[in-house]
């Protein structure tokens, strides 16, 4: 089964280790921020992502108790945020301003102070119970790239790694690419990816999200395909359409399908990819287009091609 988007979320891809795997699909939460009704709101997930800052051990504990399989904390090794309690203390240690969050500034991931900050951090969380960590920021090597700036990131998940912890890496893909086709890479540093704006992009001038630019979602679709399986999410302020009974029939009434638009939607779901699966999308006509993965656009092409070259 191939996972494939058709017109009609922002997709999140994991891939699983250095290697790129593929997963399985997995129910996927991320509530990040200082929330505690997260401990009655979420319930029967197989991973959970919060800011483990704001909870104790205990509170970590009972949210698990709501059958919930893993819960990783979210930690930020490539910025530092104005309302956090180091902010002073690191602000000398930043590289720039972080573009469209005006209260977060880069940090040099390389400064020894640093690391020994995020050590500390990581033996903090862990103690609390949680199952690994959400890392985020790590395109700080790709805004200012060094070795030294890529041996700390290395560093860093190595500490991870050290406590038994599992690492998913939040956006990151220059470090990543650097990672796997480097000579480490027989290391694992990292269990999985999470890559966000895939197929949709978010204006902050105007706070609306949108589908990508093609350029982008055929990059992201083509650095993820050799292990990635994704899950949507997007947030919204009207509820979701209604699905279209094409879709219902095939794929069944749990499917998810987000505007893009007043005009287009767009939903993901697992398919056969064969040609009575392109059949059954030409039978839809100009209302329906397949948008990725990029190899299964092409292979489209390829048997519309074939159909009209008996023409």
């Amino acid at each position: 089964m191939k996972k494939i988007t058709i017109i009609l979320t922002i997709l999140a891809i994991v891939l699983s280790g250095c290697c790129l795997k593929q997963t399985d699909f997995i129910d996927y939460v991320v509530a990040t921020g200082e929330d505690p009704d997260i401990i009655n709101k979420v319930k029967n997930v197989d991973l959970l992502v919060i800011d483990a800052e704001y909870f104790t051990a205990e509170e970590i504990k009972e949210i698990k108790d709501n059958k919930v399989t893993e819960i990783y904390s979210y930690l930020n090794i490539g910025s530092v945020e104005d309302f956090r309690d180091c902010y002073e203390e690191f602000k000398e240690y930043t590289l720039g301003e972080y573009e469209n969050w005006p209260n977060e500034r880069w940090v040099d991931v390389s400064n020894s102070k640093w690391q020994e900050f995020i050590d500390s951090r990581i033996q903090e969380l862990s103690e609390k119970g949680i199952d690994g960590f959400f890392v985020d920021n790590i395109d700080v090597y790709y805004l200012y790239p060094s070795d030294e700036r890529y041996q700390g990131i290395v560093d860093i998940l190595s500490k991870i790694k050290s406590y038994d912890k599992k690492v998913i890496i939040n956006g990151g893909d220059y470090f990543v690419k650097a990672y796997v086709e480097s000579d480490s890479n027989d290391i694992p540093i990292f269990d999985g990816v999470n890559q966000e704006s895939v197929y949709t992009r978010y204006n902050f001038s105007n706070n609306e999200c949108s589908r990508n630019y093609e350029d982008e979602i055929n990059y992201y679709t083509d650095y993820l395909e050799p292990g990635g399986r994704g899950w949507g999410f997007i947030f919204q302020k009207n509820d979701p359409p209604t699905p279209s009974p094409w879709f219902l029939d095939r794929f069944g009434k749990d499917i998810t399908i987000v505007p893009i638009d007043e005009k287009n939607s767009y939903t993901h779901v697992d398919v056969a990819i064969s040609p009575q699966f392109f059949a059954w999308v030409m039978s839809l006509g100009e209302e329906v287009r397949i948008t990725g993965p990029a190899a299964v656009v092409d292979e489209m092409k390829a048997f519309v091609e074939k159909i009209l070259n008996r023409y």
